[in-house]
């Protein structure tokens, strides 16, 4: 082993609990050298699981740096199950210990897999701060454990998020982590229902030891169920919406229950109204092809008060209108017309509520005005109707529904 290797420090029991260099000298530092590693040391006090959540160990080895994909060689998507790629903070805190400590020989090794029918070419799949770090570092190799690709869908999606449940030195996932694996699993294995997607965040919000890291009502819970009269002035039992603080509600929110209607919350909405070049966010003027357009995006539930007073600031900088164009947050095919139909009505309540308010504020009998209805009103030329985001998905002559805003 070299004078720069890591040695171990262990309890009184013999229980290693850390490596560390020989030295501390700040001037000695490591440099990713194959000399570096010690696979044998590596496998002693880390010893690798022959089969991991459906996949088969291989082997453990020290690979170029240059033969780690981040990326599918064949979509180019990005191969990191999180939705933050690599946190600063965290490339940071792992530079200073990499470069000062070298490898630490009892933690767990980076997994990779095989490229198929590339005997020196591996996809990462954990260990994505840590190759960053060793990158910046200017290191060229490091050290890797090899597993197989799994047979079930299921266990390919799996693997990449319970590798990072079981890994303390590592950050966390994080709730949208899981929320986009839950995603993956709706797209490639077909989930359709509640319960199956339950089922699987059951299972991806678990170590492979069995230990949750998620409460069930962490993963499912429902706001309390309330009493009301139907319209034969029955008594009846609606059970409670979905809490917006649990993950099926969040998966929800990026998967509705049908492929083919989309679900949206504001954050996306603005995004597909950007998309179709329409006004969004009551940002600035966005140049369409008809000219330029202020535009907000709003769903039935929305208080439109803050869009008012927002509004009303635009139409007095650009006089320009200021456009509002309405969306379901959660809808099905079955509701999505009705839905429509009642956030249009919502969007009218909201101007005559306007009118309502302004009214006992002006005097408008100095200007001969009697009634509010008399009243030359000019809100309907501020706030106008653009009318709804497209949602339907449904393949029509190969053609998708609906592709732009639905008047």
């Amino acid at each position: 082993m070299s004078t720069l290797m890591a040695e171990a420090n262990v309890f009184e029991n013999g229980e290693v609990i850390q490596l560390r260099s020989h030295t501390n000298r700040k001037d000695i530092v490591f440099a990713g050298l194959r000399k570096e590693f010690d696979v044998p040391l590596c496998k002693e006090l880390c010893p690798p699981r022959e089969f991991y959540i459906g996949c088969a160990f291989k082997k453990t080895l020290v690979v170029a740096i240059e033969n780690i994909l981040i990326e599918d060689p064949e979509t180019a998507e990005t191969l990191q199950s999180r939705e933050q790629i690599n946190v600063i903070n965290n490339v940071i805190d792992l530079k200073s210990s990499l470069k000062y400590r070298g490898w630490l020989h009892n933690e767990q090794r980076l997994f990779v897999q095989q490229v198929k029918g590339k005997t020196k070419l591996f996809l990462l799949r954990s260990g994505f701060n840590r190759l960053a770090a060793a990158i910046e570092l200017g290191w060229q190799y490091i050290i890797v454990d090899v597993y197989e690709d799994a047979v079930e869908a299921e266990d390919q999606i799996l693997f990449k998020y319970i590798v990072n449940n079981d890994n303390t030195p590592s950050s966390p996932n994080k709730d949208i982590d899981f929320v986009k694996g839950a995603v993956e699993a709706i797209d490639k294995q077909g989930l359709t229902t509640d319960a199956e997607i339950v089922v699987f965040l059951k299972k991806i919000t678990c170590t492979s030891d069995g230990i949750a890291l998620r409460s069930p009502s962490d993963i499912e819970d429902y706001e309390a169920s309330t009493f009301e009269e139907d319209e034969n002035g029955d008594i009846v039992v609606v059970d409670g919406k979905l809490k917006k603080s649990c993950l099926l509600y969040k998966v929800r929110r990026k998967r509705g229950k049908e492929a083919h209607i989309l679900p949206l919350d504001g954050t996306s909405a603005n995004g597909v109204l950007k998309t179709l070049k329409r006004g969004y966010a009551g940002a600035s003027l966005v140049t369409t092809g008809e000219g330029s357009e202020l535009g907000y995006a709003f769903e039935e539930k929305n208080s439109l008060h803050r869009i008012f007073w927002d509004g009303l600031k635009l139409y007095s900088k650009y006089n320009k209108p200021i456009m509002c164009f309405g969306y379901i947050e959660n809808p099905s095919s079955v509701t999505l017309e009705a839905d429509r139909t009642s956030c249009k009505e919502h969007f009218n309540e909201f101007l005559k509520e306007v009118k309502n308010k302004i009214y006992p504020t002006v005097n408008f009998d100095k200007l001969g005005v009697n009634t509010m209805a008399d009243v030359p009103w000019n809100i309907e030329e501020i706030f106008k109707w653009g009318g709804y985001i497209p949602q339907d998905k449904t393949m029509v002559n190969s053609q998708k529904k609906e592709t732009d805003i639905v008047l």
